[in-house]
């Protein structure tokens, strides 16, 4: 059957209205003459009642898709990670989504002057990173910005389904990596919402964070920042400035403090979290905190918390004094 007039799934719909908002915040971080390639284009006026974002059928789930596979050299396959850890759309994707998306993107060069993406293309193919050179953005044949190695563009016309808001050409001879529609749409869209779904339940189990409602819940899952550590990797250093609050997912971490003798703890149930009271009370770290087992941890940053939900502290001084009566009664160090 064919899509006739279907909308998106609500899954679909909140993971794009939440690009949407992650895009302003980027615009908002960057200056003006430098915004209008990622601008939404204008029928998306939030002053006006939302409509479907896509002509597509989308749903997550739904079918499954077999994204393209491109070998590359251990040297490639590095040099596209690191620029996707660095991507504000890519770095919350886990160990198997990034190594999806370094399988499927493709190599492609272009010669100084060659255009990449034409402005007014209703059909947006790809996604690009750059790898070597020098690409330029025009609207209306005005240059608005440059993007060096490191840079990536064309991400906006995918995720609205919107025809392209800038021409892009090759100011010098360029490589860069392409990802097509279909995988980045699949990765980007449907596991950010697999994500955000995980994360807020696996939220609603911390004992910390049982005061939050659904819609901080939901706010904090989105920038929770998943990272691995192998066996013998130190996480917290006894001394270090908090710049982390982390959960445990899998794995095994032990909390040792010189203020503790003999003291040893061992955080190993999914939910079990560390590293709070360093942003709570603007301390240095009291332990240090080791990997045990190859632990995959859900962390947040200061910034990102502070910036969508207010000041960390007064979000999690609202279990404080419980908080530090757990601690006083079990002899445990507070990271």
């Amino acid at each position: 059957m064919g899509c006739g007039n279907s909308q998106p799934s609500p899954e679909t719909q909140t993971e794009t209205k939440k690009m949407e908002q992650d895009k302003f915040q980027w615009e908002d971080d960057n200056p003006a003459e430098l915004r209008e390639p990622v601008k939404p284009p204008p029928n998306f006026n939030r002053n006006r009642k939302r409509q479907s974002v896509s002509a597509e059928c989308f749903t997550p789930g739904a079918h499954k898709v077999e994204n393209p596979v491109y070998p590359k050299s251990d040297a490639e396959a590095a040099s596209i990670m690191s620029r996707l850890s660095k991507n504000v759309l890519f770095k919350v994707l886990d160990e198997e989504q990034t190594k999806t998306i370094v399988l499927a993107v493709k190599k492609m060069e272009f010669p100084a002057g060659a255009e990449i993406i034409k402005q007014g293309d209703k059909v947006a193919e790809s996604f690009y990173i750059m790898e070597k050179g020098e690409c330029e953005a025009l609207v209306n044949g005005t240059s608005v910005k440059l993007y060096s190695e490191e840079g990536a563009f064309g991400e906006l016309a995918l995720l609205y389904n919107a025809p392209r808001a800038a021409t892009v050409v090759a100011k010098t001879d360029a490589i860069v990596w392409a990802l097509d529609r279909n995988t980045f749409r699949n990765i980007v869209i449907v596991s950010n919402a697999e994500r955000r779904r995980t994360y807020e339940e696996f939220l609603q189990s911390v004992p910390l964070l049982k005061n939050l409602d659904a819609n901080e819940r939901s706010a904090i899952a989105d920038v929770l920042e998943p990272q691995y550590f192998d066996p013998g990797t130190v996480i917290i250093k006894e001394g270090d400035e908090g710049d982390y609050f982390y959960l445990l997912e899998e794995g095994e971490v032990k909390a040792e403090a010189s203020s503790v003798a003999g003291g040893l703890i061992t955080y190993s149930k999914p939910g079990d979290y560390f590293g709070e009271l360093a942003l709570l009370t603007n301390e240095p770290r009291k332990a240090t905190c080791t990997a045990l087992k190859r632990s995959k941890i859900a962390a947040i940053d200061r910034d990102s918390f502070n910036r969508l939900l207010g000041r960390m502290e007064e979000l999690l001084g609202r279990n404080e004094g419980e908080y530090k009566k757990w601690m006083a009664e079990a002899n445990l160090p507070m990271a």
